[in-house]
Order: C-alpha cells, then structure tokens, then sequence
C-alpha cells in the first residue's frame, strides 16, 4: 500500500539520476501509469453506472456522456415503473443509428415518423475539443411509457477512469493493491525522459510482470466466492447461485 506521495518519492529512488525536468514530471508519470493499467484491463474498481435519464418526448437527445467515461459496459437499461429492466442497443456511431432508424436532417422522415418506446443509444460527436459528447436515443420517444408523465428512464452501465491522484495523502484501489505496477511503469518513462533506453528498457519488462500480477488480483477477487456454474437458457438471465 502506498500513498501517491509514496509513490512520487519511490520513481525518485528508481531513478536516482533525476534531472529537474524529469523530477517535475513524477506526478503526471505516476498518473499516466494508473490509466494505462485501466486501458489494460477493466479493473472490478472501474465499473459505474450512469445516473436515470429521462427522455423527453420528440427529442433524441438524452444527457451528457460522464466525465470519466472510458468505455460502454454492456447494454444500456429501461427502466420501467415497477423497477423491471430491459436491454437497448447500441450503435458505433449517429450514422449507423440513422441508417437503421433514418435521419431528421432531410429527405422524408420527421420526427413524427421516427417516434417510438427507446431501442438503442448513441454517443454524438463532440460538442468540445476535450471531447465532451452526449447520448442520443433511437426511436425518438414518444410519450407511451408507463410512468405518469409517459417519459422513459434509462441508466447506462460504464467502464470510468479513476480520478488522477493529486494530494500527497490521496489513494485508491491502484494505489493499494498495484503500487509497484504504477511505479514501475512510471519509472520506465521516466528513465525514456532521461534518455536511458535501457534501463527504460529493464523497467518496462519489471513493469510487465507487476501489472500481470494486479491483473490476476483483480481476476481472483471477482471469481473466488463462485464455486458452481449456473446453467441459463436466456443469454441475459441470471446467474445467481443460491444455495438451499
């Protein structure tokens, strides 16, 4: 376990020749390390849910992508008003939406013709250059659900980016259970900002086998309470073992 503090002063020890450009870029090391273990592998920590969207009638846009947005995490869900779930879509992209359910940009549909309960979701084009973006619902809902005001509510499950480390005190799970990972990858870049390809080198393969080790942690803390397969006929059903 360390702290990031600890983890500044252990890439400085690793070094030893720290030049101050390289000194100054420790912290950002350190943090770049922790991301690039969660573009690895996706970490039990990393899981998120959106809050509930609630559509609003004739209008395809639903809400704002997360902050910490890294990936999709299986489908996305309707709510329905008894707390009952079901899966929507996906598409890659607001063509492939519009080629499946058509465009409001021109020709002969309109929005009167394209409304519908939800089927799938879509992350529009950026509305920053930092890349922010929102999502997007086809059909344009109508105003049928079950719910008084007949909006729809819809969660979305994701993979997130933890929050960058920044206070000297601050940790999280990498921090805990991978400290030697995030080090090891931070001081191998940072031997390459010293221009030491080798012991850049040496370090990267130390690296290799630290995050292969916080990876099968992660692997066995998910699976190690689940003795007994559960056989399901519906692909998305459950797989809950409870035992008489």
């Amino acid at each position: 376990m360390a702290t990031y503090g600890q983890l500044q002063s252990l890439v400085e020890k690793i070094i030893i020749d720290l030049p101050t450009t390289v000194s100054a870029e420790v912290g950002a090391l350190i943090n770049a390390a922790q991301r690039e273990l969660q573009r690895r592998h996706d970490f039990k920590v990393c899981e998120a849910v959106s809050s509930v969207f609630e559509t609003v009638t004739e209008t395809e846009l639903l809400g704002s992508v997360p902050s910490d947005w890294h990936k999709w995490r299986g489908y996305p869900i309707n709510i329905d008003v008894n707390g009952g779930v079901s899966d929507l879509g996906i598409a890659n992209s607001r063509q492939d939406a519009e080629r499946e359910w058509g465009s409001i940009q021109g020709g002969e549909h309109t929005i009167e013709t394209m409304i519908g309960p939800p089927k799938i979701l879509f992350i529009g084009e950026p509305t920053s250059e930092a890349g922010a973006a929102s999502f997007y619902v086809r059909y344009i809902p109508d105003e049928e659900s079950e719910y008084d005001d007949g909006n729809y509510r819809i969660q979305v499950p994701y993979w997130k980016f933890l929050t960058a480390l920044s206070a000297d005190g601050d940790t999280n799970w990498f921090t805990v259970n991978g400290e030697y990972a995030i080090a090891y990858l931070a001081a191998a870049e940072g031997f390459a900002l010293d221009w030491d390809e080798e012991r850049a080198a040496i370090w990267a393969q130390k690296a290799a086998i630290k995050v292969k080790e916080v990876i099968d942690l992660d692997k066995r803390l998910r699976f190690a309470q689940i003795d007994t397969l559960v056989p399901n006929p519906d692909a998305h059903g459950a797989r809950v073992y409870t035992r008489r």
